[in-house]
């Protein structure tokens, strides 16, 4: 369970007795003596092309591998019933949610965690984690990222595309072929990307009270593009 979901449930209980007199037993070092740990594994049947998973807490880990299966593991702490999680194939797009219980807002009494392998070849992979932090390896597809108050890691590569947006948590990213497209925006972190110099790239970079280094080929009408921004860290792009 995050440390600051303890935090943030038991201030509002808190709160909430404040308000109506009542008198609140069970928060005390920010413990909940009533939560439970659920860890359910499956694999998925279906042909599967493309991934979706929304998700907060926790995190999120996909890796791509040669097999031609999807395998899941997804871990909830919840408070109370445990809260029901989505899982839906539909035209070969896989989609994996929380649920509307689990959530980083302040009443929430639930955390989802997934680890997910797919075959490296899916088309596309689209993450949304809110709360905590996304791993991506391995994978030859597009890739979207969405991630608040955690961080994002891409490691391997080889899709034309990464589109990622941080806030709370710096990045991370090498590939194993040049991308196409490259557009990281992260808000309280470090971005640092790695592409290989087999090809030149238009370079957008800036960094906003930080430092921006540059060190690939660069050409600003290349087919490969890369934009990177942060607010309060640093910006490096090397090959």
């Amino acid at each position: 369970m995050n440390p600051s979901f303890l935090t943030r449930s038991c201030l509002s209980a808190v709160a909430a007795a404040m308000l109506s007199g009542a008198l609140l037993t069970g928060c005390e070092g920010g413990a909940v003596s009533d939560q439970d740990t659920d860890t359910r594994s499956f694999t998925v049947s279906d042909k599967v092309t493309s991934l979706s998973i929304e998700a907060s807490g926790g995190d999120i880990e996909v890796t791509g591998d040669s097999g031609t299966t999807v395998r899941v593991t997804e871990t909830i702490t919840y408070t109370g019933d445990r809260p029901k999680t989505g899982r839906q194939v539909s035209d070969g797009k896989l989609s994996l949610s929380a649920g509307p219980d689990c959530g980083p807002i302040d009443d929430s009494d639930c955390d989802m965690t997934y680890h997910v392998k797919v075959p490296s070849s899916l088309s596309s992979v689209r993450l949304v984690e809110l709360g905590g932090s996304i791993v991506v390896k391995n994978l030859a597809g597009s890739v979207e990222a969405h991630t608040t108050g955690g961080s994002l890691r891409a490691d391997e590569l080889a899709g034309k595309s990464l589109v990622a947006r941080v806030s709370g948590g710096g990045m991370t990213g090498n590939f194993t072929q040049a991308p196409d497209k490259v557009d990281v925006d992260t808000n309280g972190g470090n971005v640092s990307v790695n592409v290989p110099s087999t090809a030149s790239y238009a370079v957008d970079a800036k960094s906003t009270g930080g430092k921006s280094k540059v060190a690939v080929t660069t050409d600003s009408g290349s087919a490969h593009t890369i934009k990177l921004r942060t607010v309060g860290g640093d910006v490096s792009l090397t090959s």
